[in-house]
């Protein structure tokens, strides 16, 4: 980007002239310069593949790893297959309830952020059978 910026001053520099002017003293030239920065976010669990263990104790998912630069926030979403009793993903020790709809919020951020928590899942009498994180931005 910052290699952008200078190759653009210099063609500026190039194709504005020196102003000089008789009589008139000193010249001033206004230069405005603009960028776009896009949106980028994403999750990423550390360890993708686990066994349940046979007694129905809790299990570490692995580290999460969340970046967005979305200034009106976010949500870290959960996407999970399964069906009746599913138990809960543990966030750093927050227990989120896993009801059945497919789909949790299990951390959000009301600007950018980058931040890691611990995943870890609990069943219940049934498990899950997939897990999907994404970031959904908040607002424009």
């Amino acid at each position: 980007m910052s290699r952008y910026i200078v190759s653009t001053l210099a063609l500026l520099a190039a194709i504005v002239p020196s102003a000089s002017f008789a009589g008139s003293g000193d010249a001033q030239v206004n230069l405005t310069i603009s960028g776009f920065v896009p949106v980028i976010c994403r999750a990423q669990l550390d360890n993708a593949t686990v066994s349940l263990p046979d007694d129905g104790s809790a299990v570490q998912l692995g580290r999460l790893n969340e970046f967005c630069n979305s200034p009106g926030g976010y949500h870290v979403v959960v996407s999970y297959t399964g069906h009746g009793d599913l138990g809960a993903l543990i966030v750093d020790g927050r227990q989120v309830h896993l009801d059945g709809s497919g789909r949790a919020v299990i951390t959000e951020s009301a600007g950018p952020a980058i931040l890691s928590h611990e995943l870890d899942y609990q069943p219940g009498k049934d498990a899950i059978t997939s897990l999907n994180v994404t970031v959904e931005t908040i607002g424009a």
